[in-house]
């Protein structure tokens, strides 16, 4: 907010090109194959602080919905993904004329591969049928972090060099069954299986001029199963009115990031913790939806509370230093509404609005976290509004409205940071210029509003894009 000789306009430039192609191998199956590349450049408000980003991903999915057959309908998805990052990081003096470097993390490389397969059973158009769909999937990850650290002015170089990293496998089993109990009562069961492993963590920092090992730590392979089941009800009072009720429990293992990288933003650096267990969630929720046959409106609105075990939090553990960490339990409960109004003179003309009251607290941060106990959880607004419009002008033109409003939340788990709420407003247009060849034109943050993302003790405020638009031209063969 009070920029000094060292700022700079912060910048950014993305670049993404995307392929996809579908083909009908036979009367009931299909294959869709997509390819995407995509790179973004990033300054970040001073000369040295730049990062950069860029992702190849490749997938394949054959389906099929067999005839005269038990099995309504199947896929099979293969992918495969590569990305790297750059970042820069440094320190600014408190006058904001002179920037030290920090740390280089000059490759940030991750593989990923994986596959899924499922199948339903049942007739799915008939409202009295019972429907099961059972499936399997897996996914392998494996990255690692590689930065210089350790900065010497006299020789303007870093004298050590960090690598950390591991890899991170996931296999589950999962099947839902939705079963009507009564004409106009539906019952839906789910149940996954997941079991997860983490292999080869490590973190090797050597010095620079000499090769010489300064620490070579191994962290110890773990394997989690976990049992995640859910239940709902849904009773369809009247034509117009629908309730349903639900229960469930997930469950989440930390990513490499949260286990193996640390980084910097501004002056604050977050630790990375090898030794986080996994998040697992229970809760359940009530709602009613109220939409009348043929009618132009709907109505929604839902109350939920959910209880987070374990959750993985970035804990302040000094004025420029937090690491992840787990907190005990979390507490996380509220209500959306939300609805839709179709015109009756103009069918084309779609409005949208949703609310959400969240009021996400910790319950229990545990030991050398209890300064937490009470506090809101960081990044979570309380109050989100969002409202839309989306008109079909002509059957070659679209346009599309969106804004959303969010309320203060804080940037840090102490709750002594506080981002200011704000309003984004999107608009996009598509235009068919031929049936196979249609333009998207859009306009992000069409208001140009200062949006905080971060905000650092130091009083370092971190915006989200100004105003920007982007252009797509796709072709359908």
């Amino acid at each position: 907010r009070n920029p000094g000789p060292i700022d700079v306009p912060a910048d950014l430039a993305t670049s993404r090109a995307q392929l996809a192609w579908a083909a009908r191998v036979s009367d009931t199956a299909t294959l869709t194959t997509t390819a995407r590349a995509w790179r973004e450049d990033r300054g970040n408000g001073t000369p040295y602080q730049q990062n950069a980003s860029e992702e190849l991903f490749a997938s394949a999915t054959l389906s099929g919905a067999p005839r005269d057959s038990a099995v309504s309908a199947w896929s099979f998805t293969a992918y495969a993904q590569d990305q790297d990052y750059r970042s820069t990081f440094s320190s600014v003096n408190a006058a904001r004329t002179d920037e030290t470097p920090a740390s280089d993390q000059y490759s940030v490389p991750a593989t990923a591969a994986g596959l899924s397969a499922q199948a339903t059973l049942g007739d799915t158009s008939a409202a009295d049928s019972a429907v099961t769909t059972v499936g399997v999937d897996a996914r392998a990850v494996e990255g690692e972090t590689r930065e210089y650290f350790f900065y010497d002015a006299p020789s303007s170089n870093f004298l050590r060099e960090r690598r950390a990293g591991g890899d991170q496998s996931v296999a589950g089993l999962f099947a839902t069954h939705a079963r009507p109990l009564a004409p106009h009562v539906t019952l839906t069961l789910g149940a996954r299986l997941d079991s997860t492993w983490r292999a080869n963590g490590f973190r090797r920092e050597t010095v620079r001029a000499t090769g010489s090992t300064v620490r070579d730590d191994r962290y110890a392979d773990r394997n989690d199963l976990a049992f995640s089941p859910s239940a709902g009800l849904a009773w369809r009072a009247t034509d117009a009115l629908t309730a349903r009720a639900a229960t469930y429990y997930a469950y989440r293992t930390p990513t490499l990031n949260e286990l193996y990288r640390p980084f910097r933003v501004g002056p604050v650096t977050t630790l990375a913790n090898p030794d986080l267990d996994p998040e697992t969630l229970s809760g359940g929720e009530l709602g009613l939806a109220w939409s009348p046959p043929a009618a132009s409106h709907g109505l929604r609105a839902t109350v939920f509370q959910n209880h987070l075990a374990d959750a993985v939090a970035n804990i302040t553990t000094a004025p420029d230093t937090r690491e992840r960490g787990n907190l005990d339990s979390a507490r996380i409960c509220g209500l959306e509404i939300g609805g839709y109004y179709i015109h009756d003179a103009l069918p084309s003309l779609r409005f949208e609005a949703d609310y959400l009251l969240s009021d996400a607290r910790v319950r229990s941060g545990g030991p050398g976290a209890t300064a937490l106990d009470g506090k809101r959880l960081a990044q979570v607004p309380r109050h989100t509004l969002s409202a839309g419009v989306d008109w079909q002008a002509t059957r070659s033109l679209g346009i599309d409205l969106r804004a959303r409003w969010f309320s203060e939340q804080f940037e840090d788990d102490l709750n002594t940071l506080v981002l200011a709420s704000a309003t984004r407003i999107d608009l996009a247009t598509r235009l068919d210029l031929t049936p196979r060849l249609r333009l998207t034109l859009a306009v992000e943050n069409l208001l140009d509003t200062e949006i905080e993302t971060g905000r650092a003790f130091t009083g370092v405020v971190n915006v989200a894009p100004p105003r920007w638009a982007r252009a797509e031209l796709g072709y359908l063969w």
